[in-house]
């Protein structure tokens, strides 16, 4: 199984039996989805450079900046022409194009953050394990409570993201277990 089967196929099983995507070139779930991999392996791709820990390379270990994920997110999701800015915490994901909008992306932008924040939270969290010899795999269990805190905390925390956060959460415990 290739590194994006192991978090393409989770999703895509969680989301219907028998679903399959429709070409990563058309806009809207196949691009998100690309861009939660693109926002996670971002951060895994980080990390690696420290595993496995020694204490030759602890010195250099810092965690990394929110624009890493960003970045990565933004390269594999393709977006309106024109959208509003959104902030939260370290995270900004700046406007583009002129308004008046197509329509209101206010709920997009905020699930774009969240799906960026857990990668970041997850890898700050491996680092600082590394700082103490550690290599902490986020379980599942661990992945869907940081997602759902993280989705309360920007304003969408609904039974239906919260299905959403249990396919991202299993493909993300997936990729870090195919990863490290």
């Amino acid at each position: 199984m290739s590194l994006s089967d192991s978090f393409v196929t989770p999703m895509s099983n969680c989301l219907a039996p028998g679903f399959t995507f429709p070409p990563i070139t058309e806009p809207g779930m196949p691009n998100f989805v690309l861009g939660c991999f693109g926002a996670t392996f971002a951060g895994i791709n980080y990390a690696l450079q420290f595993i496995p820990p020694t204490p030759l390379n602890l010195p250099d270990i810092k965690p990394p900046g929110i624009d890493i994920f960003l970045q990565g997110f933004l390269a594999g999701i393709k977006l309106p022409a024109s959208y509003p800015g959104f902030s939260f915490g370290p995270l900004v994901i700046p406007a583009v194009g002129n308004a008046p909008y197509a329509y209101d992306m206010s709920g997009e932008l905020k699930l774009m953050a969240v799906c960026i924040l857990l990668p970041f939270k997850l890898i700050e969290k491996l680092i600082t394990g590394l700082l103490n010899l550690e290599i902490n795999i986020p379980t599942f269990e661990g992945i869907m409570l940081l997602f759902d805190q993280i989705a309360l905390d920007v304003g969408i925390a609904t039974p239906s993201v919260s299905d959403f956060g249990g396919c991202l959460a299993g493909s993300i415990a997936k990729l870090f277990t195919a990863l490290i």
